[in-house]
This record gives C-alpha cells, sequence and structure tokens, in this order.
C-alpha cells in the first residue's frame, strides 16, 4: 500500500539526495532542463530559506519514497510540482498526491492553483486532463492555471480521513 505523509523541513535534504539519486531523463521532465547536484542543492538550500512558502508531500511505498510533490506558496496561489520514480508510475501514485494536495490547497483557501508541464512529459499532462485542469501551450511547454473551488465539509472531511489513514499506517507498521 503506498502511503503519504509531508515531510517536516528538518528533512528537506533527504528530498534532495532523493533528488540527485533519479536519472537524468527524470530530473529533465521534471525540472525542464538537465539539472546537475550543485542546482538541487541550491534549491533546497533556498526552500530552507523560506519554509513557510514550500511544503514537501511525500509518498512512499514499503518504507522507500517512490514520489514527491513540492507545494509552492506564492501569497494566495499555490504551485505543484509532482514526480513518481519511473519504476513506480501507471499505479496510481501521482493520482493519490495530485487529490490530496488539491484538497490540501482549497481548505487553505488558495484562490488558483498552477502546474508547469514540461513538453516531454505527456504523463503529467495526462494527469492535469484527468483532473481537468486543462495545461495552456506556453512555447512548447504548457502551464495550468486552475481556479481552485472555495473548501466544503466534504473537503474537511476528506482531509481528515487522509490524516486517520496516516495514522492508522503509522501504528499498524
Amino acid at each position: 500500500m503506498t502511503n503519504t505523509f509531508f515531510l517536516p523541513s528538518s528533512r528537506w535534504y533527504e528530498y534532495g539526495d532523493w533528488l540527485k539519486n533519479l536519472d537524468q531523463e527524470t530530473l529533465t521532465s521534471y525540472f525542464g532542463l538537465v539539472t546537475k547536484n550543485l542546482v538541487i542543492d541550491s534549491l533546497i538550500d533556498k526552500m530552507i530559506l523560506s519554509k513557510e512558502h514550500h511544503y514537501l508531500l511525500i509518498a512512499a511505498k514499503d518504507g522507500q519514497w517512490v514520489g514527491i510533490t513540492h507545494i509552492a506558496i506564492n501569497n494566495k496561489d499555490v504551485e505543484f510540482g509532482l514526480i513518481v520514480t519511473p519504476n513506480h508510475r501507471q499505479r496510481g501514485i501521482a493520482s493519490l498526491m495530485l487529490d490530496e494536495c488539491i484538497n490540501w490547497a482549497r481548505n487553505r483557501n488558495f484562490d488558483f492553483l498552477f502546474m508547469h508541464c514540461v513538453n516531454q512529459n505527456i504523463a503529467i499532462k495526462q494527469l492535469c486532463e484527468k483532473y481537468q485542469l486543462i495545461p495552456k501551450n506556453m512555447m512548447g511547454d504548457a502551464e495550468v492555471k486552475f481556479k481552485l473551488p472555495p473548501p466544503n465539509i466534504q473537503t474537511f472531511i476528506k482531509e481528515a480521513l487522509f490524516r486517520q489513514m496516516k495514522f492508522y499506517h503509522l501504528i499498524t507498521n
């Protein structure tokens, strides 16, 4: 079973280490360009300097990280960067993370969700379309700008259920 959890900022360097262990093709489809370890280290350092603007949702299976969503906050808008390891794709992990993150953003009253879709990353474009997040073409790449609906009783219950599942997973493992 795949479970998710928000990574505390004290452990964000583990995110950097995880990224550095991914193959270059996966990193390029995530960042949109060839990415070296120094760039990843710089990204983590910048995140740590503005902790209140960043969250990391980790998807784990059998204790191994299999996906991450980086949530970046800019005033009343939120941007998601989502990545799943190549050998764990097509198993619903990206959908699980995106669903939880959209719900999380709605419950915190964010206005818009942004996602940058690198041209060669067909999977992320398909995921966006599945959630009716229609990418707009921007000189080859695409960007999603989606007006988030306000929260309601269902979104709050859903978040409570996510928490219950995490607690259950914690005590049963």
